[in-house]
């Protein structure tokens, strides 16, 4: 069970964890894919549409680096040789003017 793990107060069966994790994955391979032609998802500038997948994109990367054990046994770690597409956009929109203020205190 990976709810204590996780910190979680309901249990999270393996099954259900292995099943999100492959999501997860199929996801970030559509996201490697299309940064594999632009270096931003929707050309060669930041639009809305990075803006809006960062977050979740970012508190994936935040996961793997607070739980490695469990993100790389679904596959997700370390991101930067999984997704290595995926790793360079969240490198560039971090570069961009601004980021500093926007990223959460918690987590640094």
């Amino acid at each position: 069970m990976l709810g204590p793990v996780l910190g979680l107060r309901d249990p999270v069966t393996e099954e259900a964890s292995m099943q999100a994790g492959a999501k997860l994955r199929d996801e970030l391979a559509r996201l490697e894919t299309r940064l594999a032609r632009a270096p931003f998802l929707c050309g060669d500038a930041v639009s809305a549409a990075d803006c809006v997948a960062f977050p979740d994109v970012r508190l994936t990367l935040r996961t793997s680096v607070r739980f490695p054990d469990v993100t790389a046994r679904l596959g997700l770690h370390p991101i930067s040789d999984v997704f290595p597409g995926v790793a360079r956009w969240l490198a560039r929109i971090e570069a961009l003017p601004g980021y500093d203020q926007t990223f959460p205190a918690h987590w640094k």
